[in-house]
């Protein structure tokens, strides 16, 4: 079995007992669709790259396991949601913490903002969770990794911010706002 064997059969195996979790569950057909295939994208090896950016991937498993692999920011209408908005404004809104916007993926998420495919509409949701994911973590830690500027000290990647987020993205528009404030 070759060094990457083992991994990519763990995540296959993973990827078909989250597809059989989400056909149980009461969710639509829609629904189920958007989330196999987010589970499908999280689970394939290599890096996830979504409009050219390599996001997060295992920040990304977090966050949407806690999801159950439910997209967290999408609507069903076609443009940006309420919800996807309020992540939108924030991280074009990153310079008001002295952040570069640009580093949020805005670009991309303008590009994909009327998205009219499922395809469209996951790398969208993954684009904007990568963003807050990085925003939060930036915010939270500061723009340098702590191993950047001292080796003696681990990165800050076991903040819980996937989890933590994953657990406010469910909040309504006004309430979701306030949270990021």
């Amino acid at each position: 079995m070759s060094p990457l064997g083992f991994p990519h059969a763990i995540r296959t195996a993973f990827a078909a007992v989250a597809l059989a979790m989400l056909a149980l569950t009461g969710a639509s057909a829609d629904q189920r669709a958007e989330s196999s295939l987010t589970v499908l994208r999280l689970a394939a090896p290599g890096n996830v790259v979504v409009a050219g950016q390599v996001l997060d991937k295992e920040a990304l498993r977090v966050f949407y396991s806690r999801r159950q692999y439910a997209l967290a920011w999408n609507a069903s209408v076609v443009g940006l949601g309420a919800r996807a908005s309020t992540v939108f404004t924030v991280l074009s809104n990153a310079d008001c913490e002295g952040l570069e916007p640009a580093d949020y993926h805005i670009r991309e998420i303008s590009g994909l903002a009327n998205a009219t495919s499922i395809v469209d509409d996951i790398d969208r949701d993954l684009l904007l969770t990568d963003g807050l994911i990085r925003y939060a973590t930036d915010v939270a830690g500061g723009k340098l990794g702590a191993r950047q500027t001292d080796e003696r000290f681990l990165d800050r990647q076991s903040m819980g911010l996937p989890e933590y987020l994953a657990a406010a993205s469910s909040l309504p528009p006004a309430d979701l706002r306030q949270f990021l404030d």
